[in-house]
């Protein structure tokens, strides 16, 4: 496969995963780590306690059930910013935060700046992602897309607690610490079987007593490391209420995703629903230990179908995703898309705290990326048992010879 021919079909992959999760990823990314920047410590109006724990010392298992209580209860809105530490590249974000519930949110970026007013919608079981810049709008029907930028954007722990609690050390801190004036639970989760390739990172949460709020949150990969990603919020307010609105300009051009078009992505529980609606799947052979496959979501673009992998092991998470076949034509148009979003995409993937890895394997290209060593991830990539052999596949073919006389990207 020649270089301009992987570019196209990586970019493919961008613009896929780029509608699919409203997460990014680039294969060039290097590994993550950081030092935390000081928080910002503002606040509208001091809080009073109003939890149970006041009284004596919270367990892990007591601040874990605050946050449940309050999931799906506690509206908010404020600005979330976060670093993330790449080597010698220290990377700033900042988005406004309006959310409403976990199936009605809205973030628009502020910073940096080259993806200044980039803007993803969640409401009415629809997902928009808005480029102003570009003039594209994504749509999706299945909100559930966003739900890896929004646990990105605001930290979770409600990905499977049972499994959490299995596979992490708990512990918090005998003292409360403020972050935006409000009193807060220090809650540490290391990996069980310790730090090293083929365990996550650890994470610190800090959680509001009185609301179960998530107000800011790190991650390391070890003790005695610096952390490489922390994210906080600054004038967290739940007394304002929060405003869902997403101005489309004239002339934006749009690419929807919707059942019964050339262009949808679906969500399966498991592989065997995916393979009773006559997807092809392939399961890596490594897959990431500790960790649970979650779902599997294929998105079907003009024949050719797109697979994600996501898995957790109740905090971390890793996804897996690859084309069951080559398409000509897919190839050519996710090209030309991604040809005016190649930048927001490589800033948006270097801006989120994930490893990433990429294989090549005959005609295709699989893609592992997330809370993992990249050595980890390039493993689980290898293991994914997609078939290789010579290509006599006549698309293929054609594109190579096209892309032959075609100079390459820069």
């Amino acid at each position: 496969m020649n270089r301009f021919a992987a570019n196209a079909i990586g970019k493919c992959h961008a613009i896929a995963w780029l509608v699919a999760t409203a997460s990014f990823w680039n294969p060039l990314v290097q590994p993550a780590d950081a030092i935390p920047p000081e928080a910002n410590n503002s606040r509208e109006t001091p809080a009073a306690s109003a939890s149970p724990t006041a009284r004596r010392g919270a367990t892990p298992q007591d601040v874990l059930q605050l946050v449940s209580r309050q999931a799906g209860r506690l509206a908010f809105k404020g600005v979330r910013v976060q670093q993330v530490i790449r080597q010698d590249m220290v990377l700033n974000a900042r988005a406004r935060v309006e959310y409403l519930s976990p199936g009605a949110h809205q973030f628009a970026l502020d910073a940096p700046k080259e993806l200044e007013g980039l803007n993803m919608l969640v409401e009415n079981r629809q997902l928009s992602i808005l480029f102003p810049g570009n003039g594209l709008l994504f749509q999706g029907d299945v909100p559930e897309m966003a739900d890896e930028a929004r646990d990105l954007v605001l930290g979770t722990l409600l990905l499977d607690q049972a499994a959490l609690q299995r596979n992490y050390r708990l512990t918090v801190d005998e003292e409360l610490d403020i972050v935006s004036l409000y009193p807060c639970y220090k809650l540490t989760a290391e990996p069980i079987k310790g730090y090293g390739v083929g365990q996550p990172p650890g994470h610190r949460f800090w959680i509001a007593k009185e609301n179960g709020a998530i107000l800011k949150e790190e991650r390391f990969w070890g003790p005695a490391e610096a952390s490489y990603f922390l994210s906080h919020f600054e004038n967290f307010s739940t007394s304002r209420k929060p405003v869902l609105k997403l101005e489309e300009p004239k002339g934006v051009n749009k690419l929807k995703l919707a059942k019964g078009s050339p262009a949808q992505i679906t969500r399966y529980a498991n592989p065997d629903q995916a393979k009773a609606d006559k997807k092809t799947i392939f399961l890596p052979k490594e897959p990431p230990a500790q960790f649970a496959l979650r779902a599997v979501e294929v998105m079907s673009l003009y024949g050719t179908d797109l697979v994600f992998l996501r898995y957790d092991n109740g905090l971390a998470r890793v996804v897996v995703t690859y084309r069951t076949k080559p398409n000509f034509f897919l190839t050519l148009l996710a090209g030309a898309f991604a040809l005016a979003l190649v930048d927001k995409i490589s800033a948006l993937s270097y801006h989120a705290p994930n490893n990433y890895a990429v294989v090549e394997k005959g005609d295709y290209l699989v893609y592992a990326y997330g809370d993992l060593y990249v050595e980890s991830l390039k493993a689980i990539a290898n293991s994914v048992p997609i078939p290789v052999g010579p290509s006599g596949n006549k698309q293929v073919k054609a594109l190579n010879e096209l892309l032959a006389h075609t100079p390459p990207t820069p």
